[in-house]
């Protein structure tokens, strides 16, 4: 009779586990690293204070005076699933914070901000990309970023999802798609820059 040799599977190394090993060891090796974009939680307040202290020091935003304030501003709109958080290395280096307006169907980008050890990993343009997909789940018709428009790293960045500066507002709307059965009331643009 013939027997099967018994083997020790918990030392093989899967052909997949060895392509992704050696994908990811070049990726580090061009130094791109790659971006995760969730909704924020209550255990991520520390890291997005931080966050907003930096924005608010280089956006010399005095809006608001006091970090205390700021995280009793943040909680309700974690809580609403109104907050992304975006991660490099697993680290917390930009967020976006919108609120969908009473009057209007209008979804306003408040805050939205990337480290600089997050710039140049299109994260900004993936967060802004989330606001526009929670505008268009909402049935929202226009999209208003308020968060300091007339800096050129905010226009740059919002003015190819077809945003247009309007007063002290940047503003996109939002497309009605035609009714179709599977997307009828629904709106329509692209969630990607057109240079993308």
């Amino acid at each position: 009779a013939y027997e099967i040799p018994k083997r020790d599977w918990s030392s093989d190394v899967c052909s997949s586990d060895l392509r992704a090993t050696r994908r990811s060891a070049r990726v580090r090796a061009r130094g791109v690293r790659g971006h995760v974009i969730r909704p924020a939680a209550g255990a991520d307040v520390p890291e997005l204070t931080a966050l907003w202290e930096r924005y608010r020091a280089e956006a010399a935003d005095t809006r608001c005076p006091d970090r205390e304030v700021w995280r009793h501003w943040i909680l309700p709109r974690i809580s609403a699933g109104d907050v992304r958080v975006g991660m490099v290395d697993r680290r917390p280096v930009g967020y976006v914070a919108w609120q969908r307006r009473v009057a209007g169907p209008t979804l306003r980008v408040l805050e939205l901000y990337v480290h600089p050890d997050g710039r140049g990993e299109r994260l900004g343009s993936g967060l802004l990309a989330r606001a526009i997909d929670a505008a268009r789940a909402r049935n929202c018709e226009v999209v208003e970023l308020v968060a300091n428009v007339h800096a050129d790293a905010v226009q740059a960045l919002a003015l190819p999802f077809g945003f247009a500066l309007e007063g002290d507002v940047l503003r996109l709307r939002l497309q009605r798609r035609e009714p179709t059965p599977a997307a009828a009331g629904s709106w329509s643009t692209s969630s990607t820059p057109a240079s993308a």
